[in-house]
């Protein structure tokens, strides 16, 4: 089997496929499910068994996909759990998910989804949109640790929702989202969740539900709708994921996908050594950084593995200064450095000394593009090439410094107007050498 070295994580995709746009479906059929979702990107049709193999350099911090806000901890229950909505990783349009369908009323404001008929859990029981409710609930629950609520909320309304039958449930914003599709995206971040499993944990408040389905889970508590159910779980090692019978893609042909039978996630310290181990026929994918895209193209025959040059990634590479005045003291910042981060000079002066074209040449050996939003080049839907920018300037950092009364002194150490030497620590995660 050949191997995949690509400049773009798309895990599911060399999994299972994807489904394909409205309009495209419903030809064919699995027993209880008369419309199911069809892999349309799929290249070929496969044969059923294997084990697919990747690593990744953290652990994941917890099984519960309403709280998950970390990519190691989403690689794995991106494969166990799923929302209303997918998205086509080749063209990066919203696709029907657990929804078949979907429709909007004339202003805007009303969406209503319909669910695929005999949607079920991995452990036999019916998911209906009673369930989609309950994960919506979760998230505006208050104490669940959910980035998700920030998301679906506009100008400081929570979305509504009402279910109106076991396959139809409806979303209501405030005002009408523009672009039409922003909203899909929004609501896909609504990880589907069984009700009858969780109802009495968030009952208790969301503490309790947070803490819920942590790394200890035993898998078979662990019940989702994806095309994988967790098998093991060894920190530090691996997370092991078996094939899910009862899920509802299928490809051109209609055999019920994913073909896979087991699928690894290995643990390992750093990116370098994920190289090694794809290199070493140890794993079957790898994340190729941009500098080392030639090298592997070169090696391709020898080693057995195919390099895709993919298009421009959706994600960006970012600097955060905490503004958050909970950080102080017991969050290791100091009532200095959190003033510099809460003053707007100070962040366009940093901005003006960061030199994106050096580091796009130097680190990503031109195989990336200078970034002046969190919006990605690649996303043609959402990209603004209007935003301000900030060029390599350090004169004009400078000049913003000192009008913010910053100054630099004989010893060559620049201060604040109170005196305080300016110096802050950045972290990220451990084992990426180019961040």
């Amino acid at each position: 089997m050949r191997r995949w070295a690509t400049e773009i994580t798309v895990v599911l995709l060399l999994l299972v496929g994807g489904s394909g746009p409205l309009g495209a479906q419903g030809r064919l059929t699995l027993p209880g499910i008369p419309n199911p979702g069809v892999a349309s990107y799929a290249p070929e049709i496969g044969k059923y068994g294997g084990t697919y193999v990747i690593s990744q350099i953290s652990d994941p911090r917890t099984f519960n996909p309403i709280v998950v806000q970390d990519t190691a901890s989403g690689a794995v229950t991106g494969a166990i759990f799923e929302s209303l909505v997918d998205q086509d990783y080749i063209t990066g349009e919203i696709v029907p998910g657990l929804a078949e369908s979907w429709t909007i009323s004339q202003d805007g404001r009303t969406w209503t989804f319909t669910l695929r008929e005999g949607l079920t859990w991995a452990d036999g029981k019916p998911l209906t949109t009673e369930d989609v409710a309950f994960s919506a609930k979760a998230i505006f629950t208050e104490g669940v640790d959910t980035s998700a609520a920030d998301l679906l909320t506009f100008q400081d309304q929570p979305v509504r929702w009402r279910v109106l039958d076991r396959r139809r449930i409806q979303f209501i914003t405030p005002r009408a989202i523009c672009p039409v599709g922003l909203f899909l995206r929004l609501v896909g971040a609504i990880d589907v969740v069984p009700k009858h499993l969780l109802e009495g944990v968030l009952a208790k408040g969301g503490a309790d539900f947070t803490k819920t389905w942590g790394i200890n889970v035993t898998p078979r508590e662990l019940v989702g709708s994806g095309p994988f159910v967790l098998q093991s779980y060894v920190p530090g090692q691996r997370v092991t994921l078996l094939r899910q019978s009862k899920w509802w893609q299928v490809d051109k042909k209609g055999q019920r996908l994913p073909y896979l039978t087991r699928y690894v996630i290995q643990i390992v310290p750093n990116v370098e050594q994920a190289r090694l181990k794809f290199l070493a026929g140890e794993t079957d994918f790898y994340a190729a950084r941009p500098r080392e895209y030639a090298e592997l193209k070169a090696q391709e025959q020898r080693g057995n593995f195919t390099v895709y040059d993919g298009p421009e990634g959706f994600g960006s590479e970012f600097l955060v200064l905490n503004q958050n005045p909970a950080g102080v003291g017991g969050g290791g910042m100091t009532p200095a450095q959190l003033s510099w981060f809460q003053d707007v000079r100070f962040r366009r002066a940093l901005n003006h000394a960061i030199d994106r074209n050096t580091v796009a040449q130097q680190v990503y050996a031109g195989r990336a593009t200078a970034a002046w939003s969190p919006v990605s080049i690649g996303n043609k839907l959402y990209f603004n090439d209007k935003v301000t920018q900030y060029p390599y300037n350090l004169e004009r950092a400078q000049q913003l410094l000192a009008e913010a009364g910053y100054r630099r002194g004989t010893d060559g150490v620049l201060r604040d107007p109170q005196g305080n030497v300016v110096e802050f620590t950045i972290a990220t995660n451990a084992g990426n050498t180019d961040r």
